[in-house]
């Protein structure tokens, strides 16, 4: 099996409603710094055989958001070092749990000192030659596009999901339901004997052509499957995808903060 080679971008942006931007972003050692959330954010890297990406959306609505979200985007710049050093999905599952730990904890304190409810969401990928492996906390998401078909990886925590597998509620219902953002976990619990739990998706065989997506349900809420599916497929490159699924969002109206993080495989290119 030869080996494999990733390129990725994100782009991050206020939409036409929020006063403020509560996401943020972790693209393989880069952040949004605190100070300029507010601004629209693009960032592109690779290409790279192993690394990391992963999305926070600051819960909408609660106080200090922007906050959480930058704490959790900080956290994984801090254990950037660890995180590279995981050589196997069991590793790999231990560091998710414990920085997932880590940040909750950082919220939950700020949290209690400021005498506010804070919190975030968490949607991360993994990637290493020919595997990635996929997280989540709350109802950010990861996809997988390969071909012309999209797959969502991860699990949202939310009511409407919950109602959902239990045959209450239709897939179709939940998009418009108002249980879809009402959260069962996210980091930032405020009860210290409540543990969020990560959802863990390892050892995704990656093809060349594969594409990934992480967003935050601002993206997800405006654009349906099939017109993510459309505009993932037509980019050329990372930076063209994150650009033209956030603008998509924005078009469609823009209600939440938008962030999208795209990641393109293919074969490793010999060296002349």
């Amino acid at each position: 099996m030869s080996h494999l080679e990733y390129t990725f971008a994100a782009r991050c942006v206020k939409g036409r409603i929020r006063e403020c931007n509560q996401d943020n972003f972790y693209l393989d050692g880069v952040i949004v710094p605190h100070e300029l959330m507010n601004t629209n954010s693009a960032v592109s890297g690779g290409p790279a055989g192993a690394g990391a990406l992963a999305v926070f959306d600051g819960m909408g609505g609660e106080a200090m958001g922007d906050y959480a979200a930058f704490t959790a985007a900080s956290r994984f710049l801090q254990r950037r070092t660890g995180l590279s050093s995981c050589p196997d999905s069991r590793s790999i599952g231990m560091f998710i749990d414990d920085i997932a730990d880590e940040i909750n904890r950082d919220i939950r304190e700020a949290s209690l000192a400021e005498g506010r409810r804070i919190g975030t969401t968490m949607a991360a990928l993994v990637f290493r030659e020919n595997a990635a492996h996929a997280a989540n906390i709350g109802d950010s998401s990861v996809f997988l596009m390969r071909r012309t078909e999209l797959r969502k990886l991860t699990q949202d925590d939310t009511l409407a999901a919950w109602l959902i597998t239990r045959g209450i509620l239709g897939p179709n219902e939940a998009r418009t339901d108002p249980r879809r953002s009402m959260l069962t976990q996210n980091l930032g619990m405020t009860d210290a004997d409540i543990r969020p739990k990560a959802h863990f998706f390892p050892d995704i065989q990656v093809h060349h052509g594969d594409r990934f997506l992480l967003c935050s349900d601002g993206l997800t809420d405006m654009l349906d499957d099939k017109s993510i599916t459309r505009i993932l497929g037509a980019a050329a490159s990372p930076d063209e995808a994150a650009g033209a699924l956030t603008d998509a969002a924005v078009k469609a109206g823009g209600r939440d903060n938008i962030t999208a993080l795209t990641l393109f495989a293919r074969r490793k290119r010999s060296k002349a």
